[in-house]
């Protein structure tokens, strides 16, 4: 971006922000940290009583926030909207599914709210052109066997990569329109979207899915697969996800091929 990104565009405007959002369920209960370690660390580890469900937790900044396989994810001072949402799903949801969801919901607020079309790639990364602009972290908490929360924590590059994603991996959104990201908007555009799918899903999960894997980077191709960080021989199709959200292949003698763990890459064939 041509000019520096001014603080205002960093902040969390709670007045606009409530008259923005058409959310029921989300927004119940904000809370704001100008600089927090991680969203999602501060929700998880907070006593039942004060996290409802419908609670969204704002960073202005993350100085210890996690990606998958607890991967850091730093952000710089107004460069990126970060936040975790807490959800109370029903106990036969599935929440790999409710992670898609979530991913879906951020690449259609983009699309609606920014004009830019983005794609999947799976788990739980929106990319741009190929290069990384939301990352997703979904974490749940248990009473026993029983769910307690389930939180998602997402982190939109806004206004420039964060620190530790500089290179040709990541992109902002700012970069790509070369304008500043208004994280009060886009804040209010994805939880719009995020409510709407969620409860979508009860009713047009099929059709959903659909779109969601129409998004998925590899879909209908030919991909290599990688489990626990062994590729495996052979090249496999990508025929989507499931309804419980987790990949389905064609193996090269077309066997059906199931994978019931994140612990799962898998890139396009070129």
């Amino acid at each position: 971006m041509k000019n520096k990104t001014p603080k205002s565009a960093g902040l969390i405007d709670f007045i606009r922000l409530n008259k923005a959002l058409t959310t029921r369920l989300l927004g119940t209960d904000f809370w704001y940290f100008e600089k927090l370690a991680s969203t999602n660390t501060l929700v998880k580890k907070m006593p039942a009583e004060l996290v409802l469900p419908g609670l969204v937790c704002v960073a202005g900044m993350q100085h210890a926030g996690r990606g998958q396989r607890q991967n850091r994810w730093l952000t710089a001072e107004n460069n990126a909207l970060t936040f975790s949402v807490v959800f109370k799903p029903a106990a036969d949801a599935s929440l790999p599914m409710l992670l898609q969801l979530s991913a879906y919901a951020v690449v259609s607020a983009i699309k609606k709210h920014c004009a830019v079309n983005a794609t999947l790639k799976w788990p739980n990364d929106v990319l741009v052109g190929g290069k990384k602009v939301c990352g997703i972290l979904a974490e749940s908490t248990f009473i026993g066997s029983e769910l307690e929360r389930f939180v998602i924590g997402i982190g939109i590059n806004t206004n420039d990569a964060p620190v530790s994603q500089v290179g040709d991996y990541a992109v902002s959104l700012g970069s790509i329109l070369d304008r500043c990201i208004d994280h009060t908007d886009l804040l209010a555009a994805v939880l719009n979207e995020l409510e709407e799918q969620y409860i979508a899903r009860k009713t047009q999960l099929k059709q959903q899915l659909l779109e969601i894997n129409r998004l998925h980077r590899g879909y209908g191709q030919l991909n290599y697969i990688k489990t626990e960080g062994v590729l495996l021989d052979g090249k496999y199709k990508f025929l989507g996800l499931d309804l419980t959200g987790y990949p389905v292949f064609l193996d090269e003698e077309d066997n059906v091929k199931r994978f019931t763990k994140q612990d799962i890459r898998f890139e396009p064939v070129s």
